[in-house]
């Protein structure tokens, strides 16, 4: 039984009120046997029901320890249920205020500032995370020097946080630096194995990827993966999975990637419901739409069985992602009008945020506008170009790293089906920049020779719709599968690193 539980069963007897007598409407009699019970944790708008029903202040249900700050605790465990149930701007607007307060003791700070800074992570402000992270990271350096298991345990939590925050912004040279440097604390503290180092590795890990360096990566996460399997650590091996998934479907394994998936999967599903298995769920489904158009049942599947946990623990951006993911099983299946709404939703939800996200919403959008204006193989040339033009604006005001490289270059194939090759041009070349390919100071041309002999004939130019139907599939979603399954490869939902299990969960 969870200490939410015991006390509300404790204010409910103590009012002489059975289970059916505290239920009614939003709350059944065995939706609160299941709060008492500890199996269900409760939402900031169920546990305002249950306070107007009982009668009692909300600290007799979230409960604070004497001597805080008077109102703080109830405060910092209402944003941390906020935030687990996707309410990241509520929780974020309730601790603001708290920072002016001269009353806070340091821990009450840290807890602060920490719950702070994963809203705005939630909300995909990962500036003002790093703002707050980052000072609070170097004043607990300390922590885990010192004999007291719960400091080392905020101080790993704090230290994942900003390292995961750098790699979402696109810096993974710091996300690397703040990651090394707290594993080693975490290894001189003894904590090698531990779940909490194992998620801060894969992390890590996951930064060296998105780095390039892929041989490195796979090597560290085979032996992480061995350390946690020796330790029967179920969380620290599922985080683990996850990134090797997504590391084998980037060199091209595929069916591998996906049965490590699988096992990842299996891992999250023996605790129950989490955010982190309904995400896995969603990277699950497009690692299947990503081997074949032939796997959209099965992908519709997966999805529908992630959509309960994300509307009820997701944030806005993650039920972005699964609308995404949602209309191009649309698309695929050959109802793009249908896919169409759904990312018009997905949008909605990312509010225009500069995300990865937001700029394959717009690809996908496109993609269905496309296919809803084609007749026959006969393509509309000038079909989808506002929403590639609107990606275009969204990648050109994000980093450049491996991700976005990958959704430029998604771009840029568009623009080529689209005829319209100096876009294409500046696209691919953008994929470079974002690659950290650049242009060397002197390029050298090669000349072409006098010769006596007669060129031959250029060959015919296909034209733009000529080129399309011979570049794309034929059957449900044709025109789009192979420009779909290139962005989703690079889809915005990030190396996974496992950033659900957070302080507040």
């Amino acid at each position: 039984m969870s200490d939410f539980g015991r006390r509300l069963r404790a204010e409910r007897l103590r009012r002489g009120m059975s289970q059916s007598d505290l239920a009614g409407d939003g709350i059944s009699p065995s939706y609160v046997s299941l709060l008492e019970s500890g199996q269900r944790a409760p939402s900031p708008r169920t546990i305002d029901l249950l306070t107007e029903r009982l009668g009692c202040p909300l600290e007799a249900l979230t409960g604070r320890p004497s001597g805080a700050t008077p109102g703080l605790e109830q405060e910092l465990a209402y944003a941390a249920l906020a935030i687990r149930h996707g309410e990241a701007l509520s929780a974020r607007r309730r601790l603001i205020p708290w920072l002016a307060s001269p009353l806070l003791l340091p821990e009450e700070r840290d807890r602060l500032e920490q719950l702070l800074a994963l809203s705005h992570e939630r909300l995909g402000d990962m500036d003002s995370a790093i703002a707050l992270l980052t000072p609070l990271f170097h004043r607990r350096q300390s922590a885990l020097s010192r004999q007291d298991d719960r400091a080392r345990s905020l101080q790993l939590e704090i230290a994942l946080a900003l390292c995961r925050c750098h790699l979402d912004a696109g810096d993974a040279d710091q996300a690397v630096t703040v990651g090394e440097h707290a594993l080693q604390i975490a290894e001189r503290a003894s904590l090698t194995g531990t779940e909490a180092h194992l998620r801060l590795a894969s992390t890590v890990v996951a930064a060296y990827f998105e780095l390039g360096q892929y041989c490195h990566a796979s090597a560290w996460i085979a032996g992480l993966i061995a350390l946690a399997e020796s330790s029967e650590n179920r969380g620290g091996r599922a985080a683990l999975y996850w990134n090797a998934a997504l590391i084998c479907e980037a060199k091209g394994h595929q069916e591998e990637a996906l049965e490590l998936c699988e096992r990842a999967l299996a891992l999250l599903s023996e605790d129950g419901g989490s955010r982190d298995l309904a995400r896995l769920q969603l990277t699950a489904a497009g690692m299947l739409l990503r081997m074949s158009a032939g796997n959209t049942r099965r992908a519709l599947a997966v999805l529908e069985a992630a959509l309960p946990g994300l509307q009820d623990l997701g944030s806005a951006v993650d039920l972005g992602s699964w609308e995404n993911e949602r209309g191009l099983v649309e698309l695929l299946s050959g109802r793009p009008g249908d896919g169409e709404v759904l990312i018009r939703s997905a949008l909605r939800r990312l509010s225009g945020r500069p995300l990865l996200e937001t700029a394959r919403s717009f690809l996908i959008l496109g993609d269905c506008v496309r296919a809803r204006r084609r007749t026959g193989v006969v393509e509309d040339p000038s079909a989808g170009s506002a929403e590639y033009l609107k990606a275009q604006e969204v990648l050109d005001r994000l980093p450049g790293n491996r991700r976005s490289a990958g959704m430029w270059r998604a771009l840029a194939k568009r623009w080529e089906i689209c005829g319209q090759m100096r876009r294409a041009g500046q696209a691919y070349a953008s994929a470079l920049d974002a690659a950290g390919i650049r242009p060397t100071g002197h390029t050298v041309v090669p000349t072409t020779p006098a010769t006596t002999t007669a060129p031959a004939a250029p060959a015919t130019p296909a034209t733009p719709s000529t080129r399309a139907a011979d570049e794309r599939p034929t059957g449900p979603g044709a025109g789009a599968q192979d420009g779909l399954r290139d962005a989703g490869g690079t889809d915005g939902t990030a190396v996974p690193t496992m950033t659900a299990q957070s302080a507040s969960e």
